[in-house]
């Protein structure tokens, strides 16, 4: 599995199963990441929950897309 800090305005691709995690904190997304290579969901959500990041939105990117898989801000 590549985790890789990105720019979230980065464009979305998809060459392979590509998800994005928002870390939150209050209010701001503090920081972006791309997972890519990972075996399915949850280990990206395994990963989510062992770096502590304890407010985070995990998407998947889907044709030019992101779609919300799990978490919220609010």
């Amino acid at each position: 599995m590549k985790v890789e800090l990105i720019d979230p305005r980065d464009p979305v691709t998809n060459d392979e199963p590509t998800y994005r995690v928002d870390v939150w904190e209050q209010w701001n997304v503090i920081s972006t990441y791309r997972i890519t290579g990972a075996p399915d969901v949850h280990d990206v959500v395994e990963w989510c929950d062992t770096e502590q990041h304890l407010r985070y939105v995990l998407y998947v990117e889907h044709d030019g897309v992101l779609l919300r898989l799990a978490g919220q801000v609010s």
